[in-house]
């Protein structure tokens, strides 16, 4: 029996059986005791058959809360909400070739810019990025990216609000920029700010698994939903270019059952994992769930799983009477990443794109250096 307060509740579960879909509705939970201690659990609240088709990948995960990592179904063509869950219509999805531009792919609304700037790319070739860092806070994945020796560029608007803000002509046009000089293997890495998607805002954002949109009458919730709103036609970009995209946000939030991010994430046939920071240097437990392409995602996971858990974590919540509240100084302070993280997702990159340094020693040395920073 779960005592506490219920602060979040999502997620569903399919599963193939026999010659249709076993289908069941999870409710994960996650609750604050009196104490203002938080737990997570799972719920069945539903299960049935239908009489569909087995889908091509397989048995999978929906809904954005997995902790391992699940593939959802191949894309066959736009998503649609529905009260019954996402919708895929029967038009096919043409597949990108890296290293190309499928103008088809490209959202109207960027079709027009990109194309420019594409062209502009192939009259310069040598100008190609192994990594873009947007929202990059400190830079400490940007730092870790270069220090294995790739290309890698950067933006912030808390850095650079003049050039930065991709809510701007001037910041999307740059932003855009680096995803067309991303070269075939390339990622783009985007953390956007999640204070209005998390369970701390609730109050303020009205925000809920059932209602990502939240209170647009807020600024806040009106401004982060034209980011997600942003960044779900620029990744159906990269996925256009052949480049591959993560995104990344706290384990609570709902910006991955935001409506137009769900819909791109089906339609890039996106996966995910889930990864606490605590695990690569954070020193609160910080989970984190990864959406995106990268190839990597799987072996990054892993590689954090089998690091030490923190023995002594720092809690960045406090209770207060009935509500329970973030710590503000120490929340600001987790916001960046650890040294360890970059260092972690920087190497598994590389890896993958051959991008290797001289020598093992070398490569060891470059480690070494970042995590003693």
């Amino acid at each position: 029996m779960l005592r506490g307060r219920v602060l979040l509740q999502c997620g569903s579960l399919v599963s193939s059986y026999g010659e249709g879909k076993l289908l069941f509705l999870i409710r994960f939970v996650l609750v604050t005791d009196l104490n203002g201690h938080m737990s997570e659990h799972f719920v069945l609240v539903r299960s049935w058959l239908t009489p569909e088709e087995r889908p091509d990948c397989g048995s999978h995960v929906g809904g954005p809360f997995s902790r391992v990592g699940p593939r959802l179904p191949s894309p066959q063509g736009d998503v649609a909400s529905s009260s019954n869950g996402p919708h895929v219509d029967a038009a096919p999805t043409p597949r990108p070739v890296p290293g190309q531009l499928n103008l088809q792919l490209v959202p109207q609304s960027l079709r027009d810019q990109v194309s420019v700037l594409w062209q502009q790319v192939q009259d310069e070739p040598d100008g190609k990025l192994h990594a873009a860092d947007i929202f990059c806070g400190r830079g400490n994945l940007t730092a870790a990216f270069r220090a294995f020796g790739m290309a890698c560029a950067c933006m912030d608007r808390a850095t650079s609000p003049d050039t930065d803000d991709v809510l701007t002509d001037i910041g999307k046009g740059k932003l855009l920029q680096m995803v067309v000089n991303l070269a075939p293997g390339g990622v783009l890495w985007l953390a956007p700010e999640c204070k209005s998607w998390i369970w701390l805002s609730r109050r303020t954002s009205k925000r809920c698994s059932e209602n990502a949109d939240g209170d647009t009458s807020v600024t806040s919730v009106a401004e982060a939903n034209a980011v997600a709103r942003l960044l779900a036609d620029v990744c159906r970009t990269c996925y256009a270019l052949g480049v591959q995209y993560v995104i990344e946000n706290p384990r609570s939030s709902v910006l991955f059952t935001y409506p137009p991010i769900e819909a791109m994430l089906r339609a890039t046939d996106a996966r995910s994992v889930a990864v606490d920071l605590g695990r690569a240097g954070a020193t609160s437990p910080k989970p984190l769930v990864l959406w995106g392409t990268a190839c990597w995602l799987d072996r990054l996971a892993g590689t954090i799983r089998r690091r030490p858990a923190l023995s002594q974590p720092r809690r960045l919540t406090e209770a207060t009477g009935r509500f329970v509240n973030g710590k503000k100084t120490d929340l600001e302070h987790s916001a960046a990443y650890p040294r360890v993280f970059g260092t972690i997702v920087a190497r598994a990159h590389a890896h993958s794109i051959n991008h290797t340094l001289k020598d093992e020693r070398e490569e060891e040395a470059v480690v070494v250096q970042i995590d003693s920073d």
